[in-house]
């Protein structure tokens, strides 16, 4: 469980990830990730600085850390999942984040949508 300061800053980094202008979520992340005493605080925190860095259009540096974010707090996908469905109404660029939260882990599978299609050449 966060602590009280803790899940103040990860209240408020929900309401502001869907603003329309999201410029307080990174920021507050970072408090959030400087305040974080234990591993589901730091993902947490990192979920958010994700869909911030996401929001920014970083797509890389987003979904390596979401990866981060779930590697230390696989048990937090599904809810962070709703979240990014939530936030993704408001800010179509983390909807990208989700194959980061479903893919299953160490798979490569499906995540970056960059790499060109095998055309048989």
């Amino acid at each position: 469980m966060p602590s009280p300061s803790q899940a103040g800053f990860l209240a408020c980094c929900i309401l502001w990830a869907t603003r329309p202008d999201p410029a307080s979520l990174l920021p507050a992340a970072t408090v959030a990730t400087t305040i974080a005493t234990t591993k589901a605080e730091i993902a947490s925190a990192l979920f958010y600085y994700a869909a911030g860095t996401a929001i920014a259009g970083d797509q890389d540096r987003a979904l390596n850390l979401i990866t981060e974010a779930r590697t230390l707090d696989p048990a937090h996908s599904p809810a962070w999942i709703n979240e990014l469905a939530e936030i993704g109404q408001h800010h179509h660029g983390v909807l990208q984040l989700i194959p980061g939260l479903t893919t299953p882990s160490g798979s490569t599978q499906g995540i970056s949508p960059e790499e060109p299609a095998d055309d048989g050449n």
